[in-house]
């Protein structure tokens, strides 16, 4: 096997050493050949100097582009210099592969040679805040989220309808057939990416880019798999930004690009629901769902146990609509969050929710401020 590591990196250097250092770790540890890693920077508006010091000390090639070519452009660029790999990575700067990870990922794509994997991601190596599980946007999905930032009742009815999927996706214990894969990390064989043509389209300058691979392979009989075995750390939108930073720029970019989506799909009804949607976000109010109790200003983990002795669904989200949630199935007792989850989380204004399994009901909510800024990767002030 020729394995080749691709990494699109934008402002994110510290975090892509750290990716391709778990990464080779892993590779070293199967008894594996080097793997080809390249590493694409987009442009990046901070001096990645040092980063690149790195990499390049670690064996990957690094190839600057004087342009922001978007994560799908970076990665055509990163392909054309591993055109002789049989098998691909592609991935986000901002993943850590976990021991055993890189193992389950090559062993599902022996068993399913034709498809694309890929792990289901936590925002920590111990897996104890998984991030959401995605879905293949529609015309009416994309309304009925935009719906949800303006009307109480249907954020309350979105969120609570997306429970159960959540709950599937995050108590998975085998590889199981999806319908979406997040781009941050996929495994594939080269075979497979010259039958869908284009593997990640750069005419979507950033998102949506999966989604549209996802639409592609559905259409030529590629299949997904998701393998909840791998665990592989994503600490989460690192080079996007959050809050305000995600606002300009990024913003823009998945506004383009979900338009570009939906009428590419779906047609002039696709082109349509962008436009609602559109005009629907520019309406959008603060929503909350739950009468939350305010925890205040946190600079530690809050205690968030509960007294159930059966399973239950937490979730976490960033607004107070639930509608876009990371969490996890908490068996009597479980801690909910580990020091290392509590760290990565950027700072702001969390939402908390429990809920029974089997009735859906919510038992317990609350929201806090994070004061403290998540941790960030640090480099020597040379390459080793």
């Amino acid at each position: 096997m020729k394995l080749a590591v691709l990494v699109v990196n934008y402002d994110s250097g510290a975090h892509a050493v750290a990716c391709v250092r778990s990464l080779l770790r892993e590779a070293q540890t199967l008894g594996l050949a080097a793997p080809q890693v390249v590493v694409v920077d987009c442009a990046s508006s901070s001096d990645q100097t040092l980063a690149w010091q790195h990499l390049r000390s670690l064996g990957a090639e690094v190839v600057c582009s004087p342009q922001n070519l978007g994560y799908a452009g970076g990665m055509q660029l990163a392909a054309t210099r591993a055109a002789h790999a049989d098998t691909y990575l592609i991935l986000n700067p901002d993943l850590v592969f976990a021991p055993g990870s890189l193992q389950q990922l090559l062993d599902t794509l022996t068993v399913h040679p034709t498809a694309v994997i890929a792990p289901r991601c936590s925002i920590d190596e111990e897996g104890s805040l998984y991030l959401p599980p995605v879905q293949l946007p529609t015309p009416s999905s994309v309304v009925w989220d935009a719906y949800a930032a303006v009307d109480v009742a249907t954020a309350r009815q979105r969120s609570l309808a997306q429970r159960p999927e959540r709950a599937a996706a995050w108590s998975a214990s085998h590889t199981y057939r999806a319908g979406m894969l997040s781009g941050a990390c996929l495994l594939v064989r080269q075979e497979t990416m010259k039958r869908l043509g284009v593997f990640l389209d750069a005419s979507f300058p950033l998102y949506y880019e999966d989604a549209d691979l996802c639409k592609r392979a559905a259409g030529k009989g590629v299949p997904l798999y998701m393998e909840p075995r791998a665990r592989v750390a994503h600490r989460w939108s690192r080079s996007a930004g959050h809050g305000e930073r995600f606002a300009g720029e990024p913003l823009r970019r998945l506004r383009v690009s979900r338009r570009l989506y939906l009428q590419r799909h779906h047609g002039w009804i696709g082109a349509c629901a962008d436009g609602l949607a559109a005009a629907l976000e520019s309406r959008a109010i603060d929503i909350a769902i739950h009468e939350c109790h305010d925890l205040g200003v946190c600079h530690e983990p809050p205690d968030l146990s509960h007294t159930l002795d059966k399973p239950v669904l937490w979730e976490l989200s960033v607004t107070g609509g639930f509608g876009l949630c990371g969490g996890r199935v908490l068996e009597p007792h479980d801690p909910v969050f580990s020091p290392e989850a509590w760290s990565w989380l950027p700072q702001g204004r969390y939402w908390s929710r429990f809920s029974t399994l089997a009735e859906g009901r919510v038992f317990q909510a609350c929201t806090w401020h994070k004061a403290d800024h998540s941790v960030e990767p640090l480099l020597p002030t040379s390459p080793a």
